[in-house]
C-alpha cells in the first residue's frame, strides 16, 4: 500500500498536472500512500547547471542548495499535490547525492519548512547509502531515510548493517531488487529476495519497495506490464508480513529454519531447509500452508499419544503457515533450559533445571512431560503446575548418565498439557549437549590413494588443565584401534585410526570412546564411514 511516483514536472507539460492529480487521487481512493518523488528538475531548470545539464542524472542535491532556483520549479507542484501527497522524496531512490551534505540538518530543515507554506505538515525523506553511517539529530528534519546499496547487499550483508544502526525517530525505508534474471535461476533469485525481506522485516523496516517494476532484468513484470515469474513471491509475502511484527523463532522437531511474524491474534511462520524434510508439530487449529507462488493447501493432521500434530512439509523454496497460535509460540520461545550442557561423567548424578511461561492472559494449570534419551536417567519426568497470566515457573530435575551415552547434542521434547480457555496439548523441541565443551571431539573419515580408510580424530582442549585420554575406535567388521593421547594441553590435537581395503567399511557406523586417564570424563561418538 505504497507507491512512489515522480511527480516533477514543467510549464511546457500542460496535461501532466491533471494526470498526477487523478492520479493521486485514485491512490487515496484504493488507501495507497503515495511518495512524490522530486527526482528529475524539469528542462528549465536543468538548462541553469550548464554542462551538468547533459548529464543522464543531475543529483538533486545541487538542485536544493539555492532556494531562487528551485523555488519556481517545485512551488506549481507543490501548490497542486500538496492536498493529495502528503510523503516526498527528494531525488530518485537510487540518488544519494545527500550523503555527505555540508550542513545536512540545517538544509533539509528548511526545505520542510518551505513544503510546508503549503497548508500541511508534510513528510520529506531522501535516499541514503546503506554502507554510509545513518545521519542523528535530535528531532530531524527528514522523516524518513531510503537506504539503497550497490551493488544490493544480500541478507547476511543486511543483517550485519541494519544491526549496527542506531534507533531514530525517522522511518528507515529499503530499497531492494531481485537478482538479475541473466544470471540467476528462478529458485535462487526467489530464495535471495525473500530472505531479503524476511531480514528488513526482522529489523523493523517500515517500508520495502521495488525501485522498477518494470525492469527487464530485475522487475516484477515486463516492460509492457505483464506479470513476470517474481511478481508472486514479492505479492506472497509482502501481504501476509505486511503490518506484522517479528516474534522469533522456535525449534522444529528436524531443526528447520524459520522466522515467526505476528499480526493480531494471529502469527505466520516462514520456513525453510536446505534438504526437503517433514515438520511434525502441533502450531494452531486453522494452519495453512502457502508456497511463495501463493498455493494453498491444508497439511495433513498426525495423531500421536493423543497429540494432534500438523505435518508441514519444508523445501529450499521458503513456505509460509498461516494460522499459527502466536500465545504457543511465544510458549515455545520462552521455554528454557537453565543449563544447556551436562557433564560427561557417567553414574553420578546432576541436577538440571528448565523454566517456562504461561504466556496466556489468564490462568492455566497442567502437566508437563519430560521426554529424554534412553541412556538418561531421570528424576520427575512428569510434573504438575498451576500458573497465573504472564508467571514464570522454574522447576529442577536431577539426571545419571550411563557410559554408552553418545557425546554431544541430545535431542529433548517437552510435553504439555494444560487448561485455559480449552484444553492444549503441544510439545516443544530442544537438545541439551553431553560435554561441557571444555574438551572436544570431531570426527571425519576418508578414503586414502592406497584404498585404506582414514578416520580422523580432533580433539580440542580449550583449558590450559594438561589432560590424557584412551581413544578406542570399534566397528563391527574389524577389530578394534586404539591410540592414547598422553599430557596435551590447550589446543587441538589430531590422530588418525587406519583401516587396510576400506571400501569394505563404507556405509558402517564406528563408535569412538575417549576416556579420560585419571579422570571422570568419557566421550562417546559414532561416525558413518564414507569417501
Amino acid at each position: 500500500h505504497w507507491v512512489k511516483f515522480p511527480v516533477w514536472y514543467g510549464d511546457e507539460e500542460k496535461g501532466r498536472a491533471d494526470e498526477l492529480a487523478w492520479f493521486a487521487e485514485r491512490m487515496s481512493a484504493r488507501k495507497i500512500n503515495l511518495v512524490g518523488m522530486l527526482d528529475q528538475p524539469p528542462k528549465s531548470v536543468r538548462e541553469l547547471f550548464g554542462d551538468q545539464s547533459k548529464l543522464p542524472v543531475v543529483p538533486v542535491a545541487s538542485v536544493f542548495v539555492e532556494p531562487e532556483v528551485w523555488h519556481p520549479a517545485v512551488d506549481p507542484v507543490m501548490t497542486r499535490l500538496s492536498l493529495k501527497v502528503q510523503w516526498w522524496q527528494l531525488g530518485g531512490d537510487r540518488d544519494t547525492s545527500f550523503v555527505n551534505f555540508p550542513n545536512l540538518e540545517e538544509t533539509l530543515g528548511a526545505i520542510r519548512k518551505d513544503f510546508n507554506r503549503f497548508g500541511q505538515q508534510l513528510q520529506v525523506g531522501i535516499p541514503w547509502r546503506s554502507i554510509d553511517e545513518t545521519p542523528l539529530a535530535k528531532r530531524p528534519p527528514w522523516s524518513f531515510l531510503s537506504h539503497v546499496a550497490n551493488p544490493p547487499l544480500t541478507a547476511d550483508e543486511m543483517e550485519v548493517y541494519m544491526s549496527t544502526e542506531p534507533v531514530t525517530s525517522a522511518k528507515r525505508w529499503l530499497i531492494m531488487e531481485p537478482l538479475a534474471k541473466s544470471q540467476y535461476s528462478l529458485e535462487t533469485r526467489t530464495r535471495d529476495l525473500v530472505s531479503r525481506m524476511l531480514t528488513a522485516k526482522m529489523h523493523k523496516t517500515d517500508g520495502i519497495f521495488i525501485p522498477d517494476p518494470f525492469d527487464a532484468e530485475h522487475g516484477l513484470l515486463t516492460p509492457d506490464g505483464a506479470p513476470d515469474k517474481m511478481l508472486l513471491p514479492w505479492r506472497t509475502t509482502a501481504m501476509l508480513l505486511s503490518d506484522a511484527t517479528y516474534a522469533g523463532s522456535i525449534r522444529l522437531p528436524n531443526g528447520s529454519p524459520n522466522e515467526i511474524f505476528v499480526r493480531g491474534d494471529e502469527a505466520v511462520m516462514v520456513v525453510w531447509n536446505e534438504e526437503p524434510v517433514d515438520e511434525v508439530i502441533y502450531l494452531g487449529d486453522q494452519v495453512h500452508q502457502i508456497d511463495v507462488w501463493g498455493g494453498k493447501r491444508r497439511p495433513r493432521d498426525i495423531e500421536d499419544g493423543g497429540f494432534i500434530n500438523q505435518e508441514i512439509k519444508v523445501t529450499r523454496l521458503p513456505t509460509f503457515v498461516t494460522g499459527v497460535d502466536p500465545q504457543i509460540a511465544q510458549w515455545r520461545m520462552r521455554f528454557q533450559f537453565d543449563q544447556d550442557r551436562v557433564a560427561s561423567v557417567f553414574g553420578q548424578e546432576q541436577t538440571l533445571s528448565y523454566s517456562f511461561t504461561n504466556t496466556f492472559d489468564q490462568g492455566v494449570g497442567g502437566n508437563v512431560t519430560l521426554h529424554i534419551p534412553e541412556l538418561w536417567e531421570a528424576s520427575q519426568h512428569t510434573a504438575a503446575f498451576k500458573l497465573s497470566a504472564n508467571e514464570r515457573h522454574r522447576r529442577g530435575f536431577h539426571v545419571t548418565l550411563q557410559p554408552s551415552v553418545t557425546s554431544g547434542e541430545q535431542p529433548i521434547r517437552v510435553d504439555f498439557q494444560f487448561t485455559a480457555s480449552r484444553d492444549y496439548k503441544f510439545s516443544i523441541y530442544r537438545t541439551l549437549t553431553v560435554g561441557l565443551g571444555d574438551v572436544s571431539v570431531e570426527l571425519t573419515s576418508r578414503l586414502d590413494e592406497k584404498g585404506n580408510l582414514i578416520i580422523e580424530q580432533q580433539l580440542t582442549n580449550t583449558t590450559d588443565e594438561f589432560v590424557s585420554f584412551n581413544c578406542n575406535l570399534t566397528t563391527g567388521k574389524r577389530r578394534r584401534e586404539r591410540h592414547q593421547i598422553f599430557n596435551r594441553g590447550r589446543g587441538t590435537t589430531t590422530i588418525q585410526f587406519v583401516f587396510p581395503n576400506g571400501e569394505e567399511l563404507l556405509g558402517e557406523t564406528m563408535w569412538l570412546r575417549v576416556e579420560e586417564i585419571d579422570g571422570p570424563r568419557i566421550l562417546n561418538h559414532q561416525i558413518i564411514a564414507h569417501e
